[in-house]
């Protein structure tokens, strides 16, 4: 009996030791090529069910896609139009009939009265460029007369679909990570181009989610590149299916928010200087924040944030070609891409230009109806969404480009364009009622433009109108912490996660909530959680690194920072707060060489010089860390830490009064309301250095 186990044994740790060598094979002889985030792309999706004579969308749709109805055999005469896109063309967060689909068939009834028109809304919430392909192969089975392609607003988006996927779950992300798992992936067939997916399986989630928070899903610079270089693909592949197929196509450039809406932050050390700028701006005084904002455009002119700032500054004073520049680099740079850029609007004219097929250019018409030269608020409702005119000029738009683009249809009756013209024209806000997704819209809205109580109001309704899902009592959650009322956004999270278990965007925000509660060790479960059921995240792993280092537990920050170092190779901000745990745990001068090897590899890491000039302070090397703060501040983004730091080192280490003071002064000079950090009995003379702060980077 014994033996029979040893064999079974052995045979098991021979199976696993093949696996093992096979695995390690692999790795040293082959890279896989992708992998397979396009698997969208070379789908058929067809989003209809077809009964008896009527086609409509499939129920298990309904989640992105409108409910639409027509026909399956067109009637003589019928000119049928469909429309494929994202959340634009869906008309989010708008009821049907207010998105411009629908503003175009009703356009298009009482410009041509005795034609036949049918205008079929395939926008779907978070659709780019692979699904709109998946659904344009189904459409030679609906009798189109033309498909009108209005996408590129939502490929990082979508992309971020695929990211949901890859990254579910840890045991998950290790299996798919497997070269044996990737190979198998390689080899075993793919379905035919004509399959059908099954809707419900392979299209879940986010992608029938009504809100996508892009907050998770930040691309680095090589994922900006592959989602790009799939776009031209999927451009391409549309354009050769539709000739193939006999469907005329029509293109759109999409709109955004250029003017109005901020981008992301980056999630890096935030600048001072740049805050004081806002500061400057906030308080009434232009010409200060436009002094900063110009010294600091050489060096921060790649930041998303920077540009817009920089951008609504000079709008104030009358410069709007360098706004505008600086506003469209804003939205070029956005860390979270939720919205059309520069480069995939240039990449549809070309394509549109190359192929000789009819162009409507939104993004250039809702730009000219805007004062600026740039859409904003007036036109765009938040980031990307546009509001009732913005649906309205769009309609308007894409009829021009329909009549200028079939010279065979008769012409319209001028009082009947301007009759039109005027009812789109007359179109605000107030013409559509205030559902729950309007509502929830608003919502956030107000939350991102700091208008709280319009915030919770706008949340408070979308909740009472049955707004489905976490999302809204999430948000309001936010807003109740804004508000400085902790307990009641934390009661509120509690029910939303007694609700849903299993939804996780807002882990991490209730981990913050209970480590300002003081209940630190459920926080570090909540951001463990967080981290155990998404992508990996650099400011979680920070966070929850900042709150084992206040607990004491050095060890377990060692364990959290390699695995973050794993996800995120030679991070400074991670490695640093690594050797502020070997700091905990006494081991300074393993500290003091992992700071320096960082700055060996980047010598910009600014924590890492920080820590390091701390580190020698302690250890007594005053000269050493003198060295060390005079780089940090000749370095790129210096803090103003550095300069106090450096007062401490001449004033208590070196005994340089007067070079203490100068240095003290040039803290101030950054934070004014400082003056506590300063010691007590130089503070006189700081205050008074401070009134000469054109030196101070």
């Amino acid at each position: 009996m014994k033996q029979r186990w040893y064999g079974k044994l052995l045979l098991v740790l021979f199976g696993v030791m093949l696996l093992a060598a096979g695995e390690g094979l692999l790795r040293l002889v082959w890279t896989p090529s992708g992998t397979g985030a396009d698997d969208l792309a070379w789908t058929r999706i067809d989003p209809f069910i077809v009964a008896g004579d009527v086609v409509e969308t499939r129920r298990e749709f309904l989640g992105a896609l409108r409910l639409q109805r027509f026909p399956r055999h067109k009637e003589t005469g019928t000119f049928r139009i469909f429309c494929i896109g994202g959340s634009t063309t869906f008309g989010y967060p708008y009821p049907a009939e207010a998105a411009w689909p629908s503003r175009l068939a009703e356009g298009l009834k009482k410009l041509y009265p005795r034609r036949k028109f049918e205008v079929i809304n395939l926008g779907g919430t978070a659709y780019g460029s692979s699904r709109a392909l998946g659904i344009l192969r189904s459409l030679p089975d609906y009798a189109p007369d033309l498909v009108i392609v209005c996408v590129g607003d939502a490929e990082f988006v979508e992309d971020s679909y695929r990211t949901s996927i890859k990254n579910s779950r840890r045991g998950w992300r290790l299996l798919r990570s497997l070269r044996l798992a990737q190979l198998m992936r390689h080899l075993l067939p793919r379905p035919s181009s004509r399959e059908i997916i099954d809707v419900v399986d392979n299209l879940g989630g986010v992608v029938f989610s009504p809100v996508i928070d892009g907050t998770v899903y930040s691309p680095d610079a090589e994922t900006r590149r592959e989602v790009v270089a799939r776009f031209n693909k999927n451009l391409a592949q549309m354009t050769t299916f539709a000739r193939q197929a006999g469907i005329r196509l029509m293109f759109c450039t999409l709109p955004a928010n250029l003017a109005d809406w901020p981008p992301a932050e980056n999630g890096k050390q935030p600048n001072a200087l740049l805050a004081d700028a806002r500061v400057a701006m906030r308080d009434g005084r232009p010409d200060e924040a436009l002094n900063i904002l110009s010294r600091l455009e050489p060096e921060m002119r790649d930041d998303a944030r920077f540009c817009f700032d920089y951008g609504q500054v000079l709008r104030s004073f009358g410069r709007l070609d360098q706004a505008r520049f600086y506003l469209r680099r804003a939205v070029d740079l956005d860390p979270v891409p939720v919205r059309a850029t520069s480069r995939t609007n240039n990449e549809i004219r070309d394509l549109a230009k190359a192929n000789g097929l009819p162009l409507a250019d939104l993004e250039g018409e809702l730009n000219r109806r805007s004062s600026l030269g740039l859409a904003g608020n007036r036109m765009i409702l938040d980031y990307a969404h546009p509001t009732q005119r913005g649906h309205a000029a769009i309609a308007w738009t894409v009829w021009k480009t329909l009549a200028a683009s079939f010279p065979e249809w008769p012409e319209a009756d001028q009082r009947r364009i301007l009759r039109w013209r005027k009812e789109l024209d007359d179109l605000d806000e107030g013409a559509v009622e205030m559902d729950a997704h309007l509502a929830f819209t608003w919502g956030k809205i107000y939350l991102r433009q700091g208008a709280l109580s319009r915030a919770a109001e706008m949340l408070q309704l979308a909740l009472k109108k049955g707004y489905p899902g976490p999302y809204a009592a999430a948000e309001l959650a936010r807003v109740r912490y804004r508000q400085g009322r902790e307990a009641e956004a934390l009661e509120l999270l509690r029910r939303v996660f007694g609700k849903y278990p299993d939804y996780h965007e807002a882990d991490p925000f209730m981990a913050l909530l209970l480590e300002h509660a003081g209940k630190n060790e459920q926080a570090v479960q909540w951001y463990r959680r967080a981290l155990d059921n998404g992508p990996p995240r650099k400011d979680i792993y920070a966070s929850l690194i900042d709150l084992l280092l206040r607990l004491k537990k050095f060890d377990e920050v060692l364990r959290v920072a390699d695995e973050a170092l794993r996800n995120f190779p030679a991070d400074c901000d991670l490695a640093s707060l690594r050797g502020r745990a070997l700091e905990g745990a006494g081991q300074l001068q393993e500290a003091a060489d992992l700071y320096q090897g960082l700055l060996s590899e980047a010598p910009g890491c600014q924590p890492a010089r920080e820590n390091l000039g701390l580190v020698q302070m302690r250890q007594g090397q005053w000269k050493q860390a003198e060295k060390t703060f005079v780089a940090a501040l000749a370095g790129r983004n210096p803090w103003s830490t550095h300069y106090l730091n450096l007062g401490v080192v001449y004033y208590r280490g070196l005994g340089k009064r007067a070079e203490a003071v100068r240095q003290f002064g040039r803290y101030l000079c950054r934070e004014p309301r400082g003056v506590h950090n300063v010691p007590a009995e130089l503070r006189n003379e700081a205050v008074a250095e401070e009134k000469d702060c054109s030196h101070v980077r």
